[in-house]
């Protein structure tokens, strides 16, 4: 319980109109995503673990500014930890006029070209987390 009230905290403070999110496919260099992947899944194991500290270390400070105790608490709502996620695509979005590395995750067992749930996580380019969006079908 624990755990999902992190994911759910993240996820409420970062979400915006996840139906909205309109972002432009781009290769990014594969050293940045290698680093990118490895950020977000870092974070979902500081949340399967309630490891606050770790995973307030992987978000930006922005976004901790933006009620870090309650964002992480929340995060855990939405992203199921028993199911196994994977790169879907890469691409850029832009947010307050200022373009942010992209990259959107599906579950493994969406086999579909447009899967049904997503997650699109944004990154500055330091590499931290700037804002997490889920989409999840209904």
């Amino acid at each position: 319980m624990k755990t999902s009230g992190i994911i759910v905290f993240l996820l409420t403070v970062s979400f915006f109109s996840a139906q909205n999110i309109k972002i432009q496919i781009a290769d990014l260099p594969k050293d940045r995503v290698e680093g990118y992947n490895q950020s977000f899944f870092d974070l979902v194991d500081a949340l399967k673990k309630s490891d606050k500290n770790q995973a307030s270390r992987l978000i930006s400070d922005q976004l901790k500014a933006d009620h870090s105790d309650l964002l992480i608490q929340n995060l855990s709502g939405g992203i199921s930890f028993e199911r196994k996620m994977k790169m879907h695509q890469t691409g850029t979005i832009e947010i307050d006029g200022v373009m942010y590395p992209a990259v959107q995750y599906k579950y493994e067992a969406d086999s579909s070209v447009s899967p049904t749930d997503i997650i699109t996580v944004v990154f500055q380019n330091d590499g931290k987390i700037k804002k997490i969006i889920p989409y999840y079908s209904k």
